[in-house]
């Protein structure tokens, strides 16, 4: 893919684009595992280092997005933390009057969440609902409304001492 007056697209990116685009359209199983897969090999190797930041933070917010899919379809653990790590770099990379950034914490606050209802530690809870706050925050400073997914802690009844843990919920507001 030629950009005016910019380098070209390596093939990883413009097949993560693509592959994306084609589950987001159809969300099949097999459309999902080509997607996850293309967003796999972007992060292996990016080679986006001749590209605005703002195009490579999109570039990061897409392949986490597509492997925390990919995660919530085959609780592949490896998919999960490639896809946290993957929305760490876009954050690194989005300025903060940049009107993706509140999406880029929405996301990576759903990654985080799934993080925390695989280890139940206090400290992922914390860091998910942090990711809410500052998602909440960027969009206050955008003019937005606030965040549309929001994580709410359901604690066990108090006459249940069977061991029960506090469970994570997420409700979406719109």
């Amino acid at each position: 893919m030629e950009l005016r007056g910019r380098p070209k697209v390596p093939e990883r990116a413009e097949q993560l684009l693509l592959k994306s685009a084609a589950f987001l359209e159809s969300r099949s199983a097999d459309r999902l595992s080509a997607a996850a897969s293309a967003a796999r090999q972007f992060l292996a190797d990016p080679g986006l280092g001749a590209f605005p930041p703002e195009l490579q933070a999109r570039m990061f917010d897409r392949a986490g997005m597509v492997l925390i899919d990919a995660y919530s379809a085959t609780e592949a653990v490896e998919d999960l933390r490639a896809a946290i790590d993957a929305l760490n770099v876009a954050l690194e990379l989005t300025p903060a009057d940049s009107p993706d950034l509140p999406a880029i914490y929405n996301a990576r606050g759903n990654g985080l969440s799934l993080w925390y209802q695989r280890t139940e530690s206090p400290a992922d809870l914390e860091a998910a609902l942090d990711c809410q706050r500052c998602e909440t925050s960027a969009a206050r400073h955008l003019g937005r409304s606030g965040a549309r997914v929001h994580v709410a802690l359901e604690a066990p009844r108090p006459s249940m001492d069977d061991g029960s843990r506090t469970r994570l919920r997420v409700v979406e507001f719109t």
